[in-house]
């Protein structure tokens, strides 16, 4: 990798001690003569990592996807420094990255491009998605929603809702609904039912290739679309929507050297097992 001139610092100031690392951060790139910009709101504007040659977030999980879209279209890598709780995507500690910091400057770190998900509704609206695209009611009711593949009908779901979800995304509401885990790597897209009146309807697992359509046979303000948790199209999406993985747009997330996603799965969720799981080393603990 070359090395690193323009580092963009995207800090979420809720979480304590998340300006102090990023002035200690600042300080390391500024002594080896690396340009510094630090940013406190997000979601971070498209344009805000224009000219940035890696952008550091400080927080958890939910302050990255607040970059995803301004980091893939910029194509700027991403190190997640993990101030939060779980952090399937943030993947190291304070101590951690104030002590690898200056090696991964010089162009010294393992990276993983992660799929998206472009969302475009009939009006030509559109949106990406690390983790998924949720299409759920509005209120209390079910709502109907007919789903096809490459022009044909896969099924009509009569649910909260449905989750649209990436293989990153696995771990995220597609797993609390029901859904499967998928390695990062799989080229798949996941459709998994939220609460379906009809409890045949399970998770399927698509190719990742394959082009989604979603009608609504019902009012579309009875239904939201969020992207990453947040309010896609400005609650007014436009019906049918189409759903697929993005060709030519992927986030690339820097990890340790000696990461693995079955250790992250063994720690993170607290799976019982042999020897492994009783590993000293957790993926945050990892050197680059």
């Amino acid at each position: 990798m070359a090395p690193i001139q323009k580092i963009t610092i995207v800090v979420n100031r809720s979480k304590s001690g998340a300006e102090s690392l990023a002035q200690r951060i600042e300080k390391l790139a500024t002594d080896q003569g690396k340009t510094v910009t630090i940013i406190g709101d997000f979601p971070v504007p498209t344009d805000a990592l224009n000219d940035a040659d890696l952008c550091c977030v400080i927080g958890g999980d939910g302050t990255i996807l607040g970059i995803v879209e301004a980091a893939s279209l910029n194509e700027v890598p991403v190190l997640g420094i993990n101030l939060g709780r779980l952090g399937f995507m943030v993947h190291y500690s304070a101590a951690e990255v104030e002590r690898i910091f200056p090696d991964i400057l010089e162009g010294n770190y393992r990276s993983e491009r992660r799929t998206l998900i472009r969302c475009r509704d009939n009006d030509g609206h559109e949106c990406l998605a690390l983790n998924d695209v949720v299409v759920r009611s509005n209120g209390s009711r079910l709502v109907p929603l007919e789903l096809s593949a490459d022009g044909e009908v896969v099924n009509q779901y009569y649910a909260d809702g449905v989750i649209f979800s990436t293989p990153t995304g696995s771990t995220a509401y597609n797993l609390s609904a029901g859904g499967p885990i998928v390695h990062p790597k799989a080229s798949v897209l996941l459709v998994t039912p939220i609460n379906p009146h009809t409890l045949s309807n399970r998770a399927i697992v698509l190719d990742g290739q394959v082009e989604i359509k979603v009608a609504a046979d019902t009012d579309s303000g009875n239904i939201r679309i969020s992207a990453d948790g947040r309010e896609a199209f400005d609650g007014e999406a436009a019906f049918p929507i189409e759903l697929r993985i993005d060709p030519q747009h992927q986030f690339e997330l820097i990890l340790p050297r000696a990461f693995s996603h079955y250790n992250l799965l063994r720690n993170k969720l607290s799976w019982a097992g042999d020897a492994p799981s009783r590993q000293k080393n957790t993926p945050n603990e990892l050197s680059t």
